[in-house]
């Protein structure tokens, strides 16, 4: 066996120690391209930035508590002012509380190079280079697991600077411009539709510390993924004809093609279209839409559908937001001290099968109710995206976000209250280089400490000032 042919077999942990061994490159490409090396080679400067983050970050939740009190004294459009005027700092900031997007660059670079991303990691091609150096080891040697737009976007982001990776950060964090632009049209768009004030969802969604910490210093793609599928939501609630039905689900369809959570919230498309005769029609231009839409965008990226074997193992990595994993590790752990790894193993398939059974149930469960007309088809495609949350083994805090922002649009005050501190909590786990500061084995206990946080300071937070309620907005049926 070769010395490469024993890298590519070991763990990717010990595999990244020996490359870095064997390389004498900068220990940290970005850090020397922003002249910030100092700060990362010395301890105090660490803590001292961190102690500051810390504040920035108590200060900016407060700053939004204040403002979520006295609503009624906010226009929408002085809220978007203010939305702007927050995130124009975070936007020329380094990568903040995660380091995701050096995995985007990194599997951008393979695209670029013609390498597949859905086989192999940044590390894989180039282990030693600055296009996976800052990668997590998590996703250095790991498969992506998004969708090929979202990969072809990435790709253009690296190809069009060259070898700049700098550059190719910020055009990404571009791409999550784009999502906060979409879902502020969207969300004032339904929200006036369902009868919500529009400065109250605008408040919990684009002026959400979550959203603005993870959707720019920390340039998730579950921005963009958001800003596409609301998107689709509202042309389709605003278009009540074939031709909106349509629309809403290549929108959707698009969002779904970035990241696949977005695949809840296509079903739900044809019912914000209205009820009668037709909805079997609108089912099924939705599923056409979907599956035509899809396989252009599978080929015309040449990237394939590689990207859905790879979520299957995605819910096998332990994720210390999940609460099914803390479910599955605490029941796996009491039947191994008390009857074995037999046993254990038992209780672990177990664990798993109901997890992903009330998952369906929830998905299910909810589409129907919207489709017999017991619950508003946007309040449902926003509780089933929170059970995807709630239930999934592959769980980070941010998703939050991906019922949130459905759910901003026909929540009522208690309701906004509860999400906003549920967000605002989880805010508080992350450090800013993006490791929580809380370690395993306490799997799902951010999560559960976020929900006790936000039913304590919900009482306080749950009757703000707000504007009254306007009355739903008609929309006319369109010809067909």
């Amino acid at each position: 066996m070769t010395v490469i042919d024993w890298l590519l077999d070991a763990d990717p942990a010990i595999r990244w120690q020996v490359m870095r061994d064997l390389t004498h490159e900068p220990q940290d490409v970005i850090a020397a391209e922003l002249h910030l090396l100092f700060l990362r080679d010395s301890s105090g400067a660490r803590l001292a930035c961190t102690i500051v983050s810390f504040g920035a970050l108590l200060g900016l939740l407060g700053a939004w508590a204040l403002v979520g009190r006295g609503l009624a004294r906010f226009s929408s459009r002085q809220l978007l002012v203010l939305a702007i005027s927050w995130a124009l700092p975070l936007l020329v900031a380094p990568p903040l509380f995660s380091g995701d997007i050096y995995a985007y660059v990194g599997q951008g670079h393979l695209v670029v190079n013609h390498i597949d991303p859905y086989i192999y990691g940044p590390g894989d091609y180039e282990p030693t280079s600055k296009w996976s150096y800052n990668v997590d080891g998590v996703w250095r040697f790991s498969p992506a697991p998004y969708g090929p737009l979202w990969l072809w976007l990435t790709a253009q982001a690296v190809g069009i600077p060259e070898n700049h990776l700098v550059v190719s950060i910020y055009l990404i964090r571009g791409l999550a411009v784009v999502g906060f632009v979409l879902m502020a049209w969207a969300v004032v768009r339904l929200a006036r539709i369902m009868g919500i004030p529009a400065q109250r969802a605008l408040w919990l969604t684009l002026l959400n510390p979550l959203l603005l910490l993870h959707g720019l210093p920390g340039s998730h793609n579950d921005i963009l993924m958001i800003g596409l599928m609301m998107t689709g939501l509202a042309v389709a609630a605003s278009h009540r004809s074939l031709r909106g039905v349509a629309a809403g689900s290549a929108l959707v369809t698009l969002a779904v093609m970035i990241k696949a959570p977005a695949i809840v919230a296509l079903p739900f498309v044809p019912l914000l279209a209205g009820r009668g005769e037709r909805r079997w029609v609108q089912i099924a231009i939705t599923a056409v839409t979907a599956g035509a839409l899809a396989e252009g965008v599978a080929a015309a990226t040449r990237l394939g559908w590689g990207w859905v074997s790879v979520l299957g193992d995605q819910g096998e990595r332990p994720a210390l937001a999940s609460l099914a994993w803390g479910v599955r590790k605490a029941a796996t752990s009491t039947t191994h001290a008390l009857l074995g790894s037999s046993a254990s193993d038992t209780v672990d398939t177990g664990v798993e099968a109901l997890c992903l059974a009330l998952l369906a149930v929830a998905l299910i469960g909810t589409w129907l109710l919207a489709f017999a007309g017991r619950l508003e088809p946007l309040t449902a495609a926003g509780v089933a995206l929170l059970s995807v949350f709630f239930l999934s083994f592959s769980v980070q805090p941010w998703y939050l976000a991906w019922g949130l922002v459905p759910l901003a649009c026909t929540s009522s005050p208690r309701r906004a209250a509860f999400l906003a501190s549920f967000s605002g909590a989880l805010c508080l786990y992350l450090l800013p280089g993006g490791r929580s500061w809380i370690r395993p084995p306490l799997y799902g206990v951010p999560v559960l400490l976020a929900l006790l946080v936000s039913v304590a300071v919900m009482r306080w937070f749950a009757n703000p000032t707000t504007p009254a309620a306007p009355e739903p907005e008609r929309v006319e049926a369109a010809a067909n």
